[in-house]
């Protein structure tokens, strides 16, 4: 094994650890913060069962439609990657693989949220 390669595994494995313990931590913050809004609740002589009934949430995005368009995004990833692959032969190898799949991914995953949105804002339009 070369240095370089023992170097990367162990920025992959710190890379690792911090993500779970970030996740862990920002967990157990949001637990504690909803602890503490319920007693604050309990206090104040609410019922915290009926007051999350009256939170108004937000957008409904059905499942079908976020794994939908998350697909239709990797489609258009895979073949601007194909594209991109036979323009420049050289240079597509890693990242330049991986990049298009990803932001087309993402841009996909997105879509329904911004679909969504638009027409919560213009449904008083069309009544």
């Amino acid at each position: 094994m070369h240095p370089g390669e023992v170097l990367g595994m162990a920025i992959m494995a710190t890379i690792a650890i911090g993500l779970i313990i970030s996740v862990s931590l920002t967990w157990h913050h949001a637990r504690k913060a909803r602890h503490l809004e319920r007693m604050a609740m309990i206090e104040k002589g609410m019922n915290p069962h009926e007051a999350e009934m009256e939170k108004p949430h937000g957008m409904h995005i059905p499942v079908w439609m976020k794994l939908s368009s998350v697909m239709a995004g990797l489609g258009v990833g895979f073949i601007v990657s194909g594209v991109l692959s036979s323009w420049f032969p050289r240079m597509m190898d890693g990242p330049m693989t991986v990049g298009p799949l990803l932001l087309m991914g993402g841009l996909g995953l997105g879509f329904p949220y911004f679909l969504s949105a638009y027409f919560q804002t213009h449904a008083k339009e069309r009544d």
